[in-house]
C-alpha cells in the first residue's frame, strides 16, 4: 500500500510507475496507477458556521463513533503546536457507526 498525499492543484501521474512490493526483497511491480477519491471536503451546517455536517468530518477521536464509512489515516500530534504526523502504514477501513480504533 503506497499512499501519496495531494494538495489542491496537484496533478497525478498517468504514466506507469514502479512500486516496491512489501517483503518483496527488492522485487517491484511495474504498471499503471489507479487513483480513487476517498474523501470529501468538510461542509459547514450553514454558511459561516464552525459546526460541520457529521458525515463530512475529517477527524475523529479514538473510541468515538465513526461519522462516515471509509478509509481513515491515523495522525498524532507532534509537540505543543498544531503539528501532526500521519501514519501512512496504519490506514484502517471503518464503517459509519463503528467505534474508531
Amino acid at each position: 500500500l503506497q499512499l501519496v498525499p495531494f494538495k489542491a492543484g496537484a496533478v497525478a501521474t498517468t504514466e506507469p510507475v514502479q512500486m516496491l512490493m512489501e517483503r518483496g526483497n527488492g522485487v517491484s511491480l511495474n504498471g499503471p496507477v489507479q487513483w480513487l477519491w476517498e474523501a470529501s471536503a468538510p461542509t459547514p451546517v450553514k454558511q459561516y458556521s464552525f459546526d460541520l455536517i457529521d458525515e463530512t468530518r475529517q477527524f475523529c477521536e479514538p473510541g468515538s463513533v465513526c461519522p462516515r464509512s471509509g478509509r481513515w489515516l491515523p495522525r498524532t500530534r507532534q509537540g505543543w503546536e498544531n503539528n501532526y504526523r500521519y501514519d501512512f502504514a496504519g490506514v484502517v477501513t471503518v464503517q459509519r457507526g463503528q467505534t474508531m480504533p
